[in-house]
């Protein structure tokens, strides 16, 4: 269970984080006037719900403002290293984190990503192993294609909204190599299908997902809202 705390702006400043109705974790963000979070610390809770332990990020910025350092730090361990670069548009395009696994990023004129990439550095090399592709219809994601080395698909997402742009429906599709016996390598499709059910302010009441053609979903998770 998570119980998610906004500001007046609509800005997440605490997740909760509850395991069997106790406190389990506890993200606390502040942020700056526009938004952006300059301070994030995680707690954590004993079975009687008091702090045991806490985490803390430490952030460097540049002149514009983005935060180009994140450093996870537990105690006096370093858990995390995170380097961010951003474009002349103020897009982020790559994160180097514990200087070994990359993610780079490609956007298109209307600041929407359509490309994401994760590769590991090997030395003076770096080996990519997976490939995003988005597409977009009048500013709506409404495909996404997982690439694995090999250029073969691995996922693809397909999302479906409704007449006031409501995001209904998730079709996710999983495709894997296998090989029964003597019979050649075949390749397999796995479906899962997410259902959204939301109220006349757009909210999302019920999330239901359901695998392959089932008619009764495996897993539902429900939303509840209180404004101040």
């Amino acid at each position: 269970r998570f119980k998610y705390t906004f500001n007046k702006n609509g800005d997440l400043i605490r997740l909760d984080e509850f395991h069997k109705m106790h406190f389990w974790k506890t993200i606390n963000y502040t942020r700056n006037k526009i938004g952006n979070y300059i301070e994030k610390s995680y707690n954590y809770y004993d079975s009687l719900d008091n702090i045991k332990g806490t985490d803390n990020w430490i952030f460097q910025f540049n002149k514009k403002g983005e935060r180009i350092l994140e450093i996870w730090v537990s105690g006096k361990d370093t858990i995390r290293t995170n380097r961010l670069s951003y474009d002349n548009r103020g897009n982020y395009t790559e994160q180097l984190t514990d200087d070994w696994l990359k993610w780079r990023f490609k956007y298109d004129d209307n600041n929407q990503v359509i490309e994401r990439d994760q590769c590991h550095l090997r030395g003076d090399s770096i080996q990519c192993h997976s490939l995003t592709k988005y597409q977009y219809e009048n500013g709506l994601l409404k495909r996404q294609i997982i690439y694995t080395i090999g250029n073969d698909i691995s996922k693809e997402f397909g999302y479906i909204y409704d007449s006031k742009l409501r995001l209904i429906k998730i079709m996710e599709q999983w495709y894997s190599r296998v090989k029964h016996g003597s019979e050649p390598w075949s390749t397999e499709i796995r479906t899962t299908i997410t259902k959204f059910d939301n109220d006349d302010k757009g909210n999302c009441l019920k999330k239901s997902e359901f695998r392959d053609n089932d008619t009764k979903p495996f897993r539902c998770t429900y939303y509840d809202y209180k404004y101040y």
